[in-house]
């Protein structure tokens, strides 16, 4: 960089943006190397995360009073909302999993996730925080069928440990590409 006395300082930015840019292009594929992340979050007993690559936003529960029912859906299926001017379909995820409705709370969270170009609302009962595992915390050894209900374990890709919980990586894929998911209707 040039000295501040004889530069313009929209050269100056400028200048700090390249040197910035360059860092961080230098530091990213050490981390997406190294580390699984995503956002943390409840479904009934169960510590569950998603990969923040599927992640768009999280919506906090006051858009649910916006929801319009969509008749002869499955209760899962809660209906859609417009989400700036797009409809957004959302999904009771513990409804659709593990066949529980979740029950209506301030700290519910609707994690807009991207699949194939379609973005879908998942409902959630608490977004716990993002998540971070070095690919070190991936444990192989966790019995998913121990820790995971039944319904539940084909949905787990892999599973993770902090010290306190077992975590399972909800698998969007395997979600996105089940025909009941696909098929909201119930006839």
């Amino acid at each position: 960089m040039q000295s501040s006395s004889t530069t313009h300082p929209l050269i100056l930015l400028s200048e700090l943006e390249q040197a910035c840019k360059s860092q961080i292009l230098i530091a990213a594929p050490n981390l997406s190397n190294s580390y699984w992340v995503g956002i943390g979050f409840q479904l009934s007993q169960h510590c569950l995360a998603i990969q923040t690559t599927y992640i768009n936003e999280v919506l906090g529960s006051r858009i649910l009073n916006n929801i319009s029912k969509v008749p002869a859906a499955k209760s899962w299926f809660m209906g859609l909302i417009s989400l700036r001017g797009q409809p957004l379909p959302v999904i009771d995820l513990k409804d659709y999993l593990l066949g529980e409705p979740t029950t209506p709370c301030h700290t519910n969270r609707i994690i807009v996730i991207k699949h194939n170009n379609a973005n879908t609302g998942l409902l959630v009962e608490e977004v716990f925080s993002l998540k971070q595992f070095s690919k070190e915390n991936v444990n192989h050894h966790i019995d998913i069928t121990r820790t995971f209900s039944a319904t539940l374990q084909r949905f787990i890709l892999q599973a993770f440990e902090d010290g306190k919980n077992n975590w399972g990586e909800l698998s969007i894929e395997t979600l996105a590409s089940d025909a009941e998911f696909l098929n909201a209707s119930i006839f």
